[in-house]
């Protein structure tokens, strides 16, 4: 047998064929570098399903930070699986995984928290985190599917809606929610990681608003829609509001479907309740203007939900 040695590793020969290592030998620190240019969630699942030492490994990966790639996420869904009879209770801890890109989806069944499956409600998810508020402890906390690690927040007695800017593991992630006391007051409620209590801030407001249903954090401003298409917006750096009239909607026809941030842009989707048309509209400070640019390859400007 002769050993011969390069690149920092011992290749070994024996008949005159090399020897070859399987790929389960590559050591933790080389797999946690592949996994930083891994953004996409379905394929850092098919990283753990490579063997029980990837999985192991991938449980290790630290929270993205400066010194990672900063990576373009592509946007997937989690659902719960339907069920009813004697599959109710188990279909209550099942989810599904859904790849708009590829509309293929993808069955999730491990460990779920209690509180999430007897009715906590998901009111935000970035990096893979989802936030879910559970109204009976009045509670929130982070959950993440892959890893099944949770991180509890302090008790607040009522918020709602709510959203986190950060990965929710840095130092530097904040949850912001917001709840009304009177139509021309608000009370905003923010906490950072590792705080023991919410910190509470009283702002009177110009408009009378109404009650707050969606919210969305982009690039340290939290934006908060009222069934009227209007945005409370929160601008966390230099503790300042900004209220934005809707868009020119009759709201007669149209609900407010949801918030949503594409390339550091948040966009707001109407759903017409008659035709199940949908619209929408980039957010801008002053205001909202109909988009003309593309969104992920769809018409922002009117798109049937059958899409």
């Amino acid at each position: 047998m002769e050993v011969v040695q390069g690149g920092g590793e011992e290749c070994c020969y024996s008949g005159g064929e090399r020897e070859q290592r399987p790929w389960s030998d590559l050591c933790t620190d080389v797999l946690l570098r592949i996994l930083t240019f891994l953004p996409f969630v379905l394929d850092q699942l098919s990283f753990r399903g490579v063997c029980t030492f990837w999985r192991a490994a991938a449980r290790q990966a630290p929270a993205a930070g400066e010194d990672q790639p900063q990576l373009e996420q592509r946007p997937w869904l989690l659902f719960t699986a339907g069920g009813d009879g004697e599959n109710e209770e188990k279909q209550k801890k099942v989810r599904l995984l859904l790849d708009p890109k590829t509309r293929r989806t993808y069955r999730m069944e491990q460990y779920w928290p209690e509180r999430v499956v007897e009715g906590a409600v998901c009111v935000a998810s970035r990096h893979g985190w989802l936030l879910y508020h559970s109204p009976p402890q009045s509670r929130l906390f982070f959950f993440n599917p892959f890893s099944g690690a949770t991180i509890d927040l302090p008790y607040i007695e009522s918020i709602s809606p709510a959203s986190f800017d950060g990965h929710p593991t840095d130092d530097e992630c904040v949850v912001i929610g917001i709840y009304q006391t009177h139509p021309h007051e608000i009370i905003i409620c923010y906490c950072g990681r590792g705080d023991a209590y919410w910190t509470l801030a009283r702002c009177r407001t110009f408009w009378s608003w109404g009650p707050f249903t969606h919210a969305v954090s982009c690039n340290h401003l939290f934006c908060f829609m009222d069934p009227c298409g209007r945005l409370f917006v929160f601008n966390f750096l230099k503790f300042s509001t900004i209220e934005c009239r809707g868009p020119p909607l009759n709201f007669d026809s149209f609900r407010v479907a949801y918030l949503l941030v594409s390339h550091l842009r948040v966009y707001a989707a109407f759903v017409d309740v008659h035709t199940g048309a949908v619209c929408v509209f980039l957010m801008r400070p002053a205001g909202m203007i109909l988009s003309g640019s593309n969104l992920d390859g769809l018409n922002p400007l009117r798109y049937t939900t059958g899409f």
